[in-house]
């Protein structure tokens, strides 16, 4: 049996790298539970991918859109709320979330932000999809909100944040890139 080869556990398919049978258990093994996915990012119809003509883009982000795409997950002592971006969002729009969240609550919670990436290594020019739970919250301590006013302090401080540099500095090797 030639070593360099990894296994699917579940349909024992071979592959030549982690990195393939990684895409094929997303693409082919992968449960989201129940419920359909949420809507895709972009509105006019163009995707990232068909811009730049770029098919290694496009087989990253459907291998994982199981989870870029993934509902809310909400319980009473902990919950996730997944929201969908392109690269060019805006506070405003961080804050209409923010607001739905807060609208869904019936107590006070905390709030942190993470968030998801496919990166691209600026060298092999590969992509890679980084789960936001694997990635740093955005604040080191999250917002305490209790009523709607306490989302100004939310807003004040994401304008003060450089979201766009944060981002940036969740490369896992210093030669990765955002997409």
């Amino acid at each position: 049996m030639d070593e360099r080869t990894f296994r699917c556990r579940r349909c024992t398919a071979r592959f030549a790298n982690r990195r393939q049978l990684y895409l094929h258990g997303m693409q082919h093994h992968y449960q989201s539970g129940g419920g359909a996915l949420q809507a895709r990012p972009w509105t006019d119809g163009e995707t990232p991918w068909e811009a730049d003509d770029d098919g290694p883009l496009k087989t990253v982000y459907e291998a994982n859109a199981p989870i870029i795409m993934e509902n809310h997950s909400e319980s009473s002592v902990t919950s996730s709320y997944n929201v969908p971006l392109t690269n060019d969002f805006t506070v405003p729009q961080l804050m209409e979330q923010s607001e739905r969240i807060f609208d869904r609550q019936r107590h006070a919670f905390r709030l942190n932000l993470e968030f998801g990436l496919i990166l691209r290594h600026t060298e092999t020019v590969e992509y890679r999809y980084f789960r936001p739970f694997q990635n740093e919250s955005l604040f080191e301590h999250p917002v305490y909100i209790s009523r709607r006013k306490d989302l100004n302090r939310l807003r004040l401080r994401l304008q003060r944040f450089n979201v766009t540099d944060y981002i940036l500095r969740q490369r896992p090797e210093p030669n990765g890139s955002p997409i």
